[in-house]
């Protein structure tokens, strides 16, 4: 019996597996597809009397498309996900002209009733007002006939319209469970409380359930745990983790291979820079100088020294492309690593 439980059991295991395998292909090739995708990115701006700045990034032939502008103060991001615009207001609808005609007839229409209650309204209180002279005709025909006698009360068939009173009669004022004292109403709480009882307590509704909890038995909120103090108690943690020197070395060396697989096709900075002093400015161009010889960046940036006035303006540009794998790539290695995780598993999640 156990043999055919395990046949059983990988045999419909082979039976899922053949089923959700087309599955699980199509989802390796979308995501490989998305993952060799190429990012471009364009960088233009200038630094000086005018600041500007338009970044225009696309993915995988413009699947997603930011754009990012800053000019004269003002900051303009758009952001368009396959048909999806992501961050602008949708234009409000034209608003149709009302048509008269029709205010007209909805306005008649609504009068008609009114006027229909208002005169139901003024018979009603001819009717109260005829059968209140019935009464005190007839009870002063009774008073006539027997001086001497009270009137009885005749009209016990005779209904007065209008005369609905919600008080209590003298036959259910002198019954044995009417009492006189009302109940009372929580104007805060918009509930009525009962009447009390003969031991004078009333009973409320709240009483029996448990008191909240106090403010030691909370757990921290989101709140606490993203305020000012406990960032940097547990920067401070992190700081003093025993595998601090590996953990920074680490992290060097994927930057590193981040900005290598960003790095663009096209940089140039071309600009001016001047000081009051021109001492001063030409320490700065001689440091300029050094800086390009080590680095070997003369063709991509050039700036000229300005020894009459003080000034400052720079033009950059940058274009490229990488791809999302490879910039992916190095988060994902440094992740794997030990001590790395053990830290961001202990300390950040």
């Amino acid at each position: 019996m156990r043999i055919l439980k395990k046949i059983g059991r990988w045999a419909l295991y082979v039976v899922i597996g053949i089923i959700a395998s087309p599955f699980v292909v199509l989802l390796l090739i979308i995501l490989g597809i998305l993952l060799c995708g190429r990012i471009k990115y364009d960088i233009k701006g200038r630094v000086g009397a005018e600041n500007d700045a338009h970044v225009d990034v696309r993915y995988f032939m413009r699947l997603v498309h930011v754009v990012f502008t800053h000019k004269d103060g003002k900051s303009d991001t758009k952001v368009r996900v396959a048909w999806m615009r992501l961050g602008e207001e949708k234009p409000k609808p034209k608003q149709k002209k009302p048509n008269r005609k029709k205010q007209k007839d909805s306005a008649s229409m609504a009068a008609t009733p009114h006027t229909q209650k208002q005169a139901h309204t003024i018979k009603n209180a001819t009717t109260d007002v005829v059968g209140a002279d019935l009464v005190s005709a007839r009870a002063s025909e009774d008073c006539d006939a027997s001086p001497h006698t009270t009137p009885k009360s005749t009209d016990s068939n005779l209904h007065v319209v209008g005369a609905g009173s919600s008080r209590p009669s003298l036959a259910e004022k002198h019954s044995p469970g009417h009492t006189d004292q009302p109940s009372t109403i929580d104007i805060s709480s918009g509930r009525e409380d009962p009447a009390p009882t003969e031991q004078g307590h009333a009973i409320s509704a709240d009483e029996g359930l448990s008191k909240p909890p106090s403010q030691d038995d909370k757990a921290p909120t989101k709140d606490e745990k993203t305020s000012p103090k406990a960032l940097f108690t547990k920067a401070k943690a992190i700081w003093n983790y025993p595998a601090r020197p590996q953990i920074i070395t680490l992290t060097l060396q994927a930057l590193k291979k981040f900005f290598r697989a960003l790095k663009p096709k096209r940089f140039q900075i071309h600009g001016v820079i001047g000081t009051d002093d021109p001492a001063t400015t030409a320490y700065v161009m001689g440091a300029y100088e050094a800086a390009m010889g080590i680095l070997q960046l003369h063709q991509h940036i050039k700036l000229y020294g300005n020894y009459h006035e003080k000034a400052l303006e720079l033009d950059i540009q940058a274009k490229g492309r990488a791809r999302l794998g490879r910039l992916l790539w190095p988060f994902l290695w440094l992740y794997l690593k030990k001590p790395v995780r053990t830290v961001i598993h202990k300390y950040l999640l």
